[in-house]
């Protein structure tokens, strides 16, 4: 008897819940068979004409990407095409199958594992992920060899949840969304293709689920919970009838939401909240306006740099689209996250530990190319708009003093050369480091604002590495430990008259907003879609008690003590999302 409501948890990939049947998709081209070939030119030929039709292949599915979002999110698929504009990787391809006199495939699939090998994808998350998508171009230019044309989706006709070990950002781009409900991969991170498109498409997701094959059939009852990054396989009655419920008040939320994207995110007894949202592409910004944020609170940039660094007119092009988008709200622009789980396409940026490695400003305080370009850029879109400068990952007060001085001597180019800019532009920080928290008060006197990464700021103070599913357990945003950086990060910030915003995935999480409030944040940024649900537990609270909330949570020493505490909180009020079963 097949085993009921086993649940696994993976990676939030794109919000939004869906309980229908499973089709597993398997891989399409499995092993590939060497044997020999007579006439070599013609082997080469079939192969210049495949990379070509692939070429054509991604055009199109880029030009309808395009059509469904914005004229910069689909530059994503720019990477693929620059791997087939790989002169190396055709060149020796070529050799390759006249040296061996052997099939094009099977050549073409060695030449690229070849080299492939001799890159240590292992020691990045982002790495990983964008290895993902040049294996889908190599499947791509593989089918076309054999002439064989992409059917993986014919004859989905009924409404179902997909689950495969990894979908490819192309055939993603390609579901039917009339049939195609939900989607569950075993592979796929927070910044692969793969999950952009997926919330481009507005449809449910969950990756990196660790046997997700091993315990799904085709046939079985899924329910994709892609809010918290859950999966349920064959739930029992109970969990199915709670998610219908879930379902349901989702669908709400978002049925309503021109209702809620006017109402103020006011307490109460009238304490008003800035809701901002956090976005990675351009085409975010329309979500963000419809859920009712009011600005962009982190725009993360890394998207631009895939392919390698963007020139200044290329990011001022994307800046400057942000910020007529979202006015007359302001758009914080963070200065590029290299590093960590987001690197560069240059494999030479790879670290034996990258999250306490080279990263973000200590890249570019190196490569100060890369940082002045993206500062050029970010003042020349804000006459555009309302826009804010933000750095990440700043640890020391030498260097916010350094990229201060750098930003000023950009701005005194910028005047020189007579190109118009915000003066008055505003500049802040992310506090995500330990030491940034605790010498909080010294950095609030170098700038105009803080916005708290509760993501870093948790993996750092408590040692356990948010990418690793071993260590999921320990990674605790409620911490108080981490609770008490935050109330350290706010006092200081205040004490110098400068605001302080939580841009952590910590603030899309309904449990948490009753001690987020009571710590004193002036704003929270977070996931688009969490933006109505969020305002309606602000709007059920007052300040008074979410000031007794926090200090209860203060003066806690357990996580699951505060998580406990903050869920029967919001049972009491019978607000928010969070009723699911804590097991689940």
């Amino acid at each position: 008897m097949r085993r009921r409501n086993k649940i696994l948890r993976g990676i939030p990939a794109s919000p939004g819940i869906s309980l229908k049947k499973a089709i597993l998709l398997e891989g399409e081209d499995g092993f590939i068979m060497g044997y020999d070939v007579s006439d070599i030119e013609k082997e080469v030929q079939k192969f210049d004409e495949a990379v070509e039709r692939t070429r054509e292949e991604i055009i199109t599915i880029k030009n309808r990407l395009e059509e469904v979002t914005d004229p910069y999110s689909a530059k994503i698929f720019d990477a693929q095409l620059l791997f087939l504009e790989n002169g190396d990787i055709i060149h020796k391809t070529k050799n390759n199958i006249r040296r061996s006199k052997r099939n094009a495939e099977f050549v073409f699939d060695r030449t690229v594992r070849e080299m492939a090998s001799s890159l240590d994808r292992e020691r990045s998350v982002f790495f990983r992920d964008k290895w993902g998508e040049m294996a889908d171009v190599v499947s791509r230019v593989i089918r076309n060899i054999k002439g064989k044309t992409s059917v993986m989706y014919d004859g989905i006709a009924e409404e179902c949840n997909i689950v495969a070990h990894g979908i490819t950002a192309s055939n993603m781009a390609l579901l039917p969304r009339e049939s195609v409900k939900g989607v569950v991969t075993e592979m796929g991170g927070r910044t692969s293709h793969t999950t952009i498109v997926a919330r481009a498409f507005d449809i449910p997701a969950v990756v990196g689920v660790q046997d997700l094959l091993k315990y799904t059939k085709s046939g079985d009852l899924i329910i994709v919970d892609g809010t918290r990054g859950i999966v349920v396989i064959n739930p029992d009655e109970s969990t199915l009838k709670t998610y219908e419920e879930r379902d349901r008040r989702y669908r709400d939320y978002t049925n309503g939401l021109v209702n809620l994207s006017d109402i103020p995110p006011t307490t109460v007894d009238g304490h008003t909240i800035e809701l901002s949202a956090n976005i990675e592409l351009p085409m975010e910004i329309e979500s963000a306006l419809n859920h009712g944020a009011r600005g962009i609170g982190l725009f993360r940039t890394e998207f631009l740099f895939m392919n390698g660094a963007p020139t200044e007119e290329e990011q001022l092009e994307v800046y400057k689209y942000c910020a007529e988008s979202i006015g007359p709200d302001s758009i914080i622009i963070r200065t590029v996250d290299i590093g960590g789980d987001k690197l560069l396409q240059d494999a030479s940026f790879c670290d034996a530990n990258p999250f306490l490695g080279w990263r973000a400003i200590r890249v570019y305080l190196k490569e100060k190319k890369i940082l002045k370009t993206q500062l050029r850029a970010i003042l020349r879109a804000s006459a555009f708009g309302n826009v804010k400068i933000m750095f990440p990952l700043v640890s020391a007060i030498e260097e916010i003093k350094l990229l201060k001085d750098i930003l000023r001597k950009t701005q005194r180019e910028l005047k020189k050369d007579g190109v118009r800019y915000d003066e008055n532009i505003e500049v802040g920080i992310m506090v995500e480091v330990p030491s940034a928290a605790i010498l909080a008060e010294d950095f609030a006197k170098e700038v105009g604002f803080f916005s708290i990464g509760s993501n870093d700021l948790t993996q750092y103070t408590l040692a356990c590495d948010r990418g690793n599913p071993r260590v999921a357990n320990i990674f605790k945003p409620l911490h108080p430990a981490v609770l008490r950086l935050i109330k350290n990060t706010v006092d200081a910030g205040h004490s110098q008259d400068i605001w302080v915003g939580l841009c952590g995935e910590l603030g899309s999480e309904t449990i948490a907003v009753p001690v987020l409030l009571g710590l004193g944040l002036d704003e929270l940024s977070v996931c688009p879609t969490s933006v109505p649900e969020i305002k309606s537990v602000i709007r059920h609270l007052t300040m008074g008690e979410c000031h007794e909330i926090a200090l209860k949570a203060l003066s806690m020493s357990s996580a699951v003590d505060v998580e406990g505490y903050l869920a029967s909180i919001l049972k009491e009020k019978s607000v928010g999302m969070e009723d699911v079963p804590l097991h689940i």
